[in-house]
């Protein structure tokens, strides 16, 4: 991923037998992180205010989720999207964004699943566990915070009362 320069930012794509550029994909914005899917036929590609998923076959965008970019809640400091994750199955993809929130998506609907948001702290990372049970989300707030999938697709538990798998306190903020 690449840093936007008139507003534009690039993903690359590098093939791993011979280290050759195998595409590259404009984005409106800095990429601020890419994920490839478990079986390699999909590539999430996020940043600023856009979260996008490629097929890899033919490079067309499957899926994307925008930001509002004038959105003035946050005051001088833009709301975007920063990290990205595929659940082990490719089911879903758990982006974070900045001001604490994290964005879980239904990658075969398009759907947004949940819009969560526990520390108001910038979400540096998202990751699943390897079981797919757990996803972890840490970034300049004190903890990494552990959440239980099945408790996180529930549309019953509202995000206040969502309960934490794990929360474990650290002493600095995480990055990556």
């Amino acid at each position: 991923g690449q840093e936007r320069v008139r507003g534009v930012g690039l993903a690359r794509v590098f093939s791993v037998k011979d280290w050759k550029l195998v595409r590259t994909i404009e984005h409106p914005g800095t990429v601020n992180g890419v994920d490839f899917s478990s079986d390699d036929e999909h590539l999430a590609v996020i940043g600023d205010y856009d979260a996008r998923i490629y097929r890899v076959s033919n490079w067309s965008m499957r899926r994307q989720w925008s930001l509002a970019r004038d959105d003035s809640f946050f005051g001088d400091d833009p709301h975007i999207f920063v990290s990205v994750r595929f659940n082990a199955d490719d089911s879903m993809l758990a982006v974070g964004a900045s001001h604490g929130f994290v964005y879980l998506y239904d990658v075969a609907s398009g759907r947004l699943i949940r819009r969560l948001n526990k520390t108001g702290q910038k979400t540096e990372i998202v990751e699943w566990s390897i079981d797919g049970r757990h996803l972890l989300v840490a970034g300049h707030g004190y903890s990494i915070d552990f959440y239980d999938v099945a408790k996180l697709r529930d549309p019953s538990i509202d995000n206040d009362s969502m309960p934490f798998a794990l929360r474990a306190p650290v002493t600095d903020g995480m990055e990556c």
